[in-house]
């Protein structure tokens, strides 16, 4: 299992332990080099390390994905996706699949929401979806055959009548339903 790399202290990641491998890095690495400098970065929420080592005279920076310390894996803490993780709202706004009586299943952000209607914004038509048994399933799995499923386009905003349920999705679920590709006539 794949440790979250949190902090430069973190998991006994110190200045001085040996670094075995990398995952995705930008320079030249030497094998078993010694960490002599960590640097946490955020590049607009994509959180990377520069770890810097000295073998011999040389220092290098590595830009690291993945990192193999003192035997153990580590990676970015914001790269593993927690499968029951609700997922990622949009300015506040939960990203749910909804049913109603006549116009089927949605999946998108939820707006606003009364007795009888429901506004979803970046929402996308579920027609027809392989891998999940159901939407409650579908809701906190994502499907597990994506290229069957048939959700066309997402449209920027649809008010919805007549909702029987509203489902709450897991980030998994959610990333699930925006990789199906665009099914089309």
């Amino acid at each position: 299992m794949k440790k979250r790399l949190e902090n430069q202290n973190a998991y006994d990641i110190n200045v001085g332990d040996t670094v075995h491998s990398f995952t995705d890095y930008d320079s030249d690495y030497n094998p078993d080099s010694k960490i002599s400098y960590i640097e946490q970065h955020d590049d607009f929420g994509h959180k990377y390390y520069s770890i810097f080592t000295n073998k011999g005279d040389s220092h290098m920076k590595v830009n690291v994905e993945a990192i193999t310390i003192n035997g153990k894996e580590y990676v970015a803490k914001d790269s593993i996706v927690d499968d029951n993780m609700q997922a990622q709202k949009l300015d506040g706004k939960e990203y749910v699949i909804v049913r109603t009586v006549h116009a089927g299943v949605f999946a998108g952000y939820m707006e606003t929401k009364t007795d009888t209607r429901v506004t979803l914004l970046s929402a996308r038509r579920l027609w027809y979806w392989d891998g999940a048994a159901s939407l409650s399933q579908l809701a906190m799995d994502g499907v597990s055959i994506p290229e069957s499923c048939k959700f066309p386009c997402e449209v920027d905003s649809i008010e919805l009548s007549e909702w029987i349920e509203i489902i709450p999705c897991t980030e998994k679920a959610r990333l699930s339903i925006k990789e199906v590709s665009i099914w089309k006539s």
